[in-house]
């Protein structure tokens, strides 16, 4: 074969082998870049979905006590407001001396009082609907103590029981059904007027509850509404506050 035919062919093939390479490299190129492309819109995406805000739930209304009537004694009674984005309610006919404690479905849970102030029915009052439904109390649940608690969503109801016949004891009671959660023994009740009586909740479930007995003993109850536990302590009287 000639140098010139040697040379035409040898051209020839490396300019196939250049083609062959800037092919090769392009579509590398183009993958890469989809790669990339494909990685960023998937950390935009990402980021998206990250920045995103969870749903929101309604927002919530704001209850309040208003229009207090005070009476002779010191008793007193309001009425009870509702206030939404949309709208401010008084609910009609609905007193009450406690503060109503509202749920994250946006209904509005309380005791409701007589126009003396003692507590008459328990309440649910949706700022939704506008409904409001009462439903009686339990006979050991005295109108005219107000040492009275829902826990923060309104599963459960604690008190100090008190009878016309002088019993007193701690109980919890699930909302809106009464039931009996928990309850301490019942006891002879303190003759004196002062208020001795504590009742809280530390957390969802947890409550402490303190009153004194006719001894003048205290009388400790601490426990669970959830798993109905309860744990009872007596401290001793102390005479300078017996009376």
């Amino acid at each position: 074969m000639s140098i010139e035919r040697i040379l035409s062919v040898s051209l020839v093939v490396g300019a196939i082998v250049s083609v062959a390479c800037a092919t090769e490299k392009s579509s590398s190129n183009a993958v890469k870049t989809a790669h990339s492309t494909a990685v960023a819109d998937s950390t935009a995406h990402t980021s998206i979905i990250a920045q995103a805000p969870a749903t929101s739930a309604a927002t919530l209304p704001v209850v309040s006590l208003v229009g207090w009537r005070f009476m002779p004694g010191g008793d007193s009674v309001a009425k009870v407001e509702v206030r939404t984005a949309s709208a401010v309610d008084t609910v009609a006919g609905l007193f009450a001396v406690l503060e109503p404690v509202v749920t994250k479905d946006a209904v509005v849970h309380g005791i409701a009082a007589d126009s003396d102030g003692f507590a008459k029915n328990g309440f649910d009052y949706s700022s939704l609907t506008k409904k409001l439904s009462l439903f009686r109390l339990p006979r050991d649940l005295n109108g005219a103590f107000e040492e009275i608690k829902f826990n923060e969503d309104a599963r459960f109801l604690a008190y100090v029981a008190h009878t016309e016949s002088g019993g007193i004891w701690a109980v919890v009671r699930s909302w809106p059904g009464m039931d009996i959660v928990v309850r301490s023994a019942s006891s002879k009740g303190h003759t004196s007027d002062v208020g001795y009586e504590k009742v809280s909740w530390t957390d969802s479930t947890h409550f402490e509850i303190a009153y004194r007995i006719y001894s003048g003993a205290t009388i400790m109850v601490d426990g669970d509404a959830l798993t109905q536990t309860v744990k009872v302590d007596t401290l001793a009287a102390d005479k300078s506050k017996t009376r």
